[in-house]
């Protein structure tokens, strides 16, 4: 199941990158998909071919990536087939075969030769092979059904041609959680299901003849990896090479493995591999051999129930029990995972003699993880858990590391951690290099000055100690955070810190804090947590003068009211000495300049336009420190003739009239989307916006702080709408200015508001929340339809606006700054009702159309059955028919079907699909899964749906359970 929730406490991010690098996907350490996560479909089959060394994916612009998406040649699924059935260690040395047109794709004559002399592939009627050509779904199942031997069984009466191979991969599990449209080409990610599901299978074999000659078959015992001689068997590796479940009372060699309490040989292959991450772990192996017997391959059992408990969910630990929290930050009641009483503790990859697992360990080694977690193992299915692995990682933000005859010592800059020589000989390095990203191998090498490394070392060895390196960075404006830095937003993107970051925070707040509003690079863990950040120095930011106070007595002290352009409130001191348009100034001087330069704006504009605005006007500054308070340090304003001074743009000639700079604010602008031109009532364009144009939104009454808003030009501006506006620094040459002033009429809104054309997306995860002023409020995280990547959080103004939505629920908002204003329900999946665009009519006829810039059908939303779908070209590509009305389920075992009067929608293969469950979860599905009631004796198996359409084009379909 594929679920776009938010994970926002860190804890599923965690356990996906130390399962990626210690625990499934052990055997492929080294790959790791960018384009292939947990949640991905199949993920889970093409790891599995990745582990058993069947696949390895395309390397482009240093991404490890699989396209589980695209399809797969012909001669590139002969490959993948000929490795799963032979095995990653068989030789394919043929150098000929028998099809003329393999120029190009000389590469897999190997596997094709091999292919085609097993009987696998078989070619084209006109004795081609197609190497370049997508294979079909139904060429994929018929040539796993040929590999796994059941050809001679196959009734090859059945039309089409492939029924008979489809019906016969369905009886034997070659087709469990795979479904593709026969006669298109498959993709890569349903591909590995087919060949995972393969590997599971029993093969056919025949043993003799009967008495009139003809072949008799049986169905192996053994699943088609295993080779004749072989045997399998099942069972917990309980020791490795240097490491053992009861410590170190083991002794084998580098070729030996314990499973259970026999010890083998490992073949010359897997003495290649790291199998530290099998210990303890149920596993299905193969053996050879008539006395010393030869493990030959080794895999997962399956079967084995695994929990992992982050540092973060941890509550407390002991000997008998652990108690955690499922969602911390939101749960007050803690789970209770109960343990064996002969536990066995696997830390940091190795394990624990019995006598050292104490009361005391318990306190100083499960409950002290910093970075890490505790998983959970339960090998013989009972009520406790019988394995402890535990991981913890100590943090060092690297200084000045040097190396020695292959050893290099780690400094942690702060001194929190001591030095710790790591000789390359006894660790495995991997690399982390974006936030929260996927790890790959490196070496020693790569760490350097600045780099966040975490180090794992096992409790009695040095031997194996693993080391996360992560140069992930991020720079931006803080733009919200907790008082306690529990949480950061960075240019709108949610950070959490780690525990190094808030020892530094308790060894010196001053020094190594940072407040709204500033510039930061910050340094992230492997996690993508914050372990230290150093404050910039950017360009300094525009922002709306509001008002100023000053200090009464003789100290001459005085605040800034300051709206920004992230659209925050800023009350910032100023700073004793000041540089005012680029010349040194006392505090108390600034007051009467400020209400200077304020009334060069005001001297053309009526009153209805300057209420309490006596300060009011755009300005540039800068923050800086003095004595440990933040101050402002510097200010540029319309008075100054600096370089850096505020400059109006003055309007052009109107009537063969010069406009002056400033405006009675009388006259509007009309917006055109065409070409972001703001022009007058004559057609003139007086200047344009671009994509960072910053708007500031002001009231009438400058008092009225909850009516200021500061938006980029795209959420401001909408096509064929006037605004009295007042432009400022247009460089010379153009005409695109970088602020405008929006000045508001009396009782205006200031709030975003949907829009027809609004994209719709889907709720990916609410929470209950305080913003930045201590208002109780909800905390919400979206998808656009057709994206990939979650946008926000962002807070509602208030605890009411999200009563009805749900997790999953698809809806338009707008939102200004992270503040959403406006939100509309577009269809709930906890009521399965479609709405107008109010937000709360029910739709009638199942379907809702909206008109939008002379289009009546702009947005178009509808609900109902799939009467066919009707392929053309390419996978995904071809004309969806739905009718707006569902199979209506009478009651006595019969339906009333769907009638004929469908509607027709072009789908590409972009168009994304999704599966919402009850929980708000979202499984990613494919178009060929659509099912039509057209030719369907049992219409109630027919698609039923939700799509969702903007100006012709398919934005989502969603299928209803």
């Amino acid at each position: 199941m594929k679920s776009f929730r938010k994970i926002t406490s860190l804890a599923l991010a965690f356990a996906m990158i130390i399962t990626s690098m210690a625990t499934t996907f052990s055997l492929a350490a080294a790959i790791n998909f960018e384009d292939v996560t947990e949640t991905t479909a199949y993920s889970q089959a093409i790891y599995n071919l990745v582990e058993e060394g069947i696949i390895n994916g395309y390397d482009e612009d240093g991404k490890k990536l699989f396209k589980p998406d695209a399809t797969i040649t012909r001669a590139e699924f002969s490959k993948v087939l000929s490795i799963a059935k032979e095995g990653s260690n068989a030789v394919f040395g043929q150098t000929t075969v028998n099809f003329p047109d393999m120029v190009g794709s000389e590469w897999a004559i190997p596997y094709v030769a091999h292919a085609s002399g097993a009987g696998i592939v078989k070619g084209y009627e006109d004795g081609t092979f197609g190497p370049k050509n997508p294979v079909t779904y139904a060429e994929a199942v018929t040539m796993i059904v040929r590999a796994l031997g059941y050809e001679p069984v196959v009734d090859k009466t059945l039309t089409p041609w492939y029924e008979g191979y489809i019906k016969m991969a369905n009886q034997i599990g070659v087709t469990k959680e795979a479904g593709g449209i026969p006669d298109k080409g498959a993709p890569r990610g349903l591909v590995a299901q087919l060949c995972d599901n393969m590997l599971g299978c029993k093969k056919l074999v025949q043993t003799g003849f009967d008495e009139q000659g003809n072949p008799k078959y049986e169905i192996s015992d053994k699943d088609i990896m295993i080779g004749e001689d072989d045997e399998e068997d099942e069972g917990v590796v309980t020791a490795i090479f240097g490491n053992s479940l009861r410590g170190s009372d083991d002794t084998l060699t580098k070729s030996q493995i314990k499973i259970e309490n026999e010890i083998f040989t490992l073949s010359e292959d897997l003495k290649a591999k790291d199998l530290t991450d099998y210990l303890g772990k149920r596993v299905k192996y193969t053996y050879t051999g008539s006395s010393k017997y030869t493990v030959t391959s080794l895999k997962y059992a399956g079967g084995s129930s695994d929990l992992v408990i982050t540092q973060e969910q941890l509550h407390n630990a002991d000997l008998s029990e652990i108690k955690y929290f499922e969602n911390p930050g939101r749960d007050t009641k803690t789970q209770t995972a109960s343990l064996d009483s002969n536990l066995y503790v696997v830390y940091n990859g190795v394990g624990v003699p019995k006598a050292s697992i104490t009361a005391a360990f318990a306190t100083t080694y499960m409950n002290g993880i910093e970075t890490g977690d505790i998983t959970l193992s339960n090998n013989d299915k009972d009520s406790a858990y019988d394995i402890a692995y535990i991981n913890n990682y100590k943090t060092y933000f690297v200084n000045a590391p040097s190396t020695t005859d292959g050893v290099m010592s780690i400094y942690d800059k702060f001194g929190f951690e001591p030095k710790i020589d790591l000789d390359e000989d006894d660790v495995t390095v991997t690399k982390v290099t974006t936030a929260g990203g996927s790890a790959s191998s490196a070496a020693l090498s790569s760490i350097y000055t600045k780099n966040v490394v975490s180090i794992a070392v096992p409790l009695t060895q040095t031997y194996g100690t693993k080391v996360v390196n992560s140069t992930a960075t991020i720079s931006g404006e803080v733009t919200s955070m907790t008082d306690d830095y529990e949480y950061v937003e960075i240019g709108e993107k949610e950070y959490s810190v780690s525990p190094y970051f808030k020892r530094l925070i308790q060894t010196d707040a001053t020094t190594y804090g940072f407040s709204i509003g500033d510039n930061v690079k910050a340094y992230l863990d492997f996690q993508g947590r914050i372990v230290c950040t150093e404050v910039s120095e950017t360009t300094d930011p525009y922002g709306y003068l509001v008002d100023l106070d000053t200090s009464s007595g003789m100290d001459n002290k005085v605040w800034l009211k300051i709206f920004t352009d992230q659209g925050k409130w800023l009350k910032i001191k100023v700073a004793d000495k000041v540089r005012v348009d680029g010349t040194s100034k006392s505090a108390d001087y600034l007051v009467s300049y400020l209400q200077s330069s304020a009334g060069i704006i005001n001297a053309n504009k009526s009153a209805t336009y300057t209420t309490n605005a006596d300060y009011a006007q755009v300005i540039k500054y800068r923050k800086g420190t003095s004595n440990g308070e933040t101050v402002l340090t510097d200010i540029y304003t319309v008075a100054g003739t600096a370089e850096s001074s505020i400059k109006p743009y003055a309007f052009s000639a109107k009537n063969g009239v010069p406009k002056a700079a400033y405006t009675d604010c009388t006259a509007s602008l009309k917006y055109s989307s065409s070409g972001n031109t703001l022009s007058d009532d004559i057609g003139t364009t007086q200047f344009t916006v671009n994509a960072s144009t910053i708007t500031f939104a002001v009231p009438s009454d400058r008092s009225k702080e909850n009516d200021y808003r500061a938006r980029k030009m795209s959420s401001q501006y909408y096509d064929k709408n006037t605004y009295i506006l007042e432009p400022y620094e247009v460089a010379t040459g153009s005409t695109s200015a970088k602020v405008v002033v929006n000045y508001l009429s009396a009782g205006a809104t200031t709030k975003a508001t949907v829009k027809v054309a609004t994209p719709v997306y889907i709720i990916t995860d609410i929470r209950g929340a305080q913003n930045e002023e201590g208002v109780t409020c909800h905390k919400v995280t979206f998808r656009e339809l057709g994206k990939t990547e979650d946008v926000g959080p962002y807070y509602t103004e208030n605890s009411t606006i999200m009563t009805g939505f749900a997790e999953g629920d698809l809806v338009k908002f707008a939102r200004t700054g992270t503040d959403i204003e406006d939100i509309k329900l577009v269809y709930s999946f906890g009521t399965n009702k479609l709405y107008e665009k109010d937000g709360t009519t029910v739709a009638t006829s199942n379907e809702a159309k909206w008109e939008y810039d002379g289009k009546p059908d702009y947005y178009h939303a509808i609900t109902g059955t799939v009467w066919a779908f009707e392929p053309d070209g390419d996978a995904g590509k071809g004309a969806l028919h739905v009718v707006p009305d569902f199979v209506v389920d009478n009651g006595d075992g019969t339906y009333t079907s769907v009638s004929d009067n469908f509607q027709s929608f072009a789908l590409t293969d972009s168009t994304p699909y999704y599966q919402i469950n009850d929980k708000g979860e979202i499984a990613e599905k494919t178009h060929g899964e659509l099912i039509g009631a057209l030719n369907n004796t049992y219409p109630e198996t027919a698609s039923k749906i939700v799509m969702i359409v903007l100006n012709k084009v398919v934005k989502g379909i969603f299928y209803l359970k």
